[in-house]
């Protein structure tokens, strides 16, 4: 059996939905690659395709190319792109701006979900939008890899306080519009930083007072993610705060399973994070403030709450943070959750 992944870029998403899964089936012995698909090639070289959200007119024909063969074609998607927000830039990619009509990109996307033989997701409520298009429909967590953590060293900090930590693309205008007034009242009362990884330009929408607190760091090739990796390693509480919309729902939690990597406590939000935790460790009661995992935020106003309570315990967040990084690990890395990736492929094999 030769499997090949189909990425499109060398982003985060190839990254964890293709070329991390990808390294540890190839580990355990499977005959497997991960690179971009070559028309006209790799149909006669591959005995399943595993395409990985592309969206243009020669990834389809690839796809047809492998159907045509008579060999199956797994579509992976990662975020509900037909709700993309206007504020992420790919939008414009995907839909004419001032229209609202969608561009060709879209259109092939659309394709390309009706005529896999699977789609992949990365959790149930994007399988459910998902299932418009295609009724064969598998939900393919994301995880994180141990070995991109275990032995990370923390940046060194070279200044007095805590670090409240947040990284992410610049993709989270509307979420830090939410939590731009709430870090400014919380803060300005503490002794703690603010830092910012990977969106340093939005900064200029902080307020003055919050901007005096703020560390920004650029973003980095996700081949050099190695230097955020030690850069979240050293905060002392880590964001991952959503605003509750339908395009929001269907993002997967992997931002906790990376501070859970990292052994750094985090503030959640209910969407996404919190329903992780409500779901899947549903025997745990999970309460508004400090539980066994992490600290779980309703609503801004509880954002503000478990912020404050977490600054006043940093002592009992750590011990906190080291419980749900072995909850990572058992249960939210490829190298223990590898078989999910192998029992799909061998589905749509027969």
């Amino acid at each position: 059996m030769r499997v090949l992944f189909g990425v499109r870029n060398d982003g985060p998403d190839a990254y964890y939905r293709a070329s991390a899964p990808a390294s540890v089936l190839r580990y355990r012995g499977l005959n497997v690659e991960a690179r971009a698909p070559i028309l006209g090639r790799d149909a006669d070289d591959f005995d399943v395709l595993i395409l990985q959200r592309h969206v243009s007119s020669v990834a389809e024909l690839v796809m047809a190319e492998f159907q045509d063969k008579g060999k199956p074609v797994i579509y992976d998607v990662d975020d509900w792109l037909f709700g993309i927000p206007p504020s992420w830039p790919v939008f414009g990619d995907l839909f004419d701006r001032g229209r609202g009509t969608p561009k060709p990109a879209l259109e092939h996307h659309e394709r390309m979900l009706r005529r896999a033989n699977m789609v992949t997701c990365s959790t149930v409520a994007l399988a459910e939008r998902m299932a418009v298009y295609n009724e064969r429909v598998r939900v393919l967590p994301n995880c994180i890899m141990m070995g991109d953590w275990d032995t990370v060293i923390p940046t060194e900090k070279h200044f007095d306080g805590p670090v409240v930590g947040w990284f992410g693309s610049f993709n989270h205008w509307d979420d830090w519009q939410a939590m731009i007034p709430v870090l400014d009242d919380v803060l300005a009362v503490t002794d703690a930083s603010l830092a910012v990884v990977g969106y340093p330009e939005i900064i200029q929408s902080f307020p003055d007072r919050l901007a005096e607190k703020t560390l920004v760091q650029p973003a980095e090739r996700f081949r050099n993610f190695q230097k955020i990796r030690r850069l979240i390693t050293s905060f002392d509480i880590g964001l991952a705060w959503l605003v509750d919309t339908p395009f929001n729902r269907c993002k997967s939690p992997l931002k906790l399973f990376q501070y859970g990597g990292a052994g750094v406590p985090v503030i959640a939000s209910r969407i996404v994070y919190g329903d992780l935790w409500l779901g899947q460790y549903s025997d745990v009661r999970l309460e508004e403030g400090a539980n066994p995992f992490g600290f779980l935020a309703d609503s801004l106003d509880g954002l503000a709450v478990t912020l404050t309570v977490a600054l006043d315990h940093l002592k009992e967040c750590k011990s906190i943070a080291t419980r749900w990084q072995q909850k990572v690990w058992s249960n939210h890395s490829y190298e223990t959750q590898y078989n999910r990736w192998l029992e799909v492929i061998e589905e749509v094999l027969g």
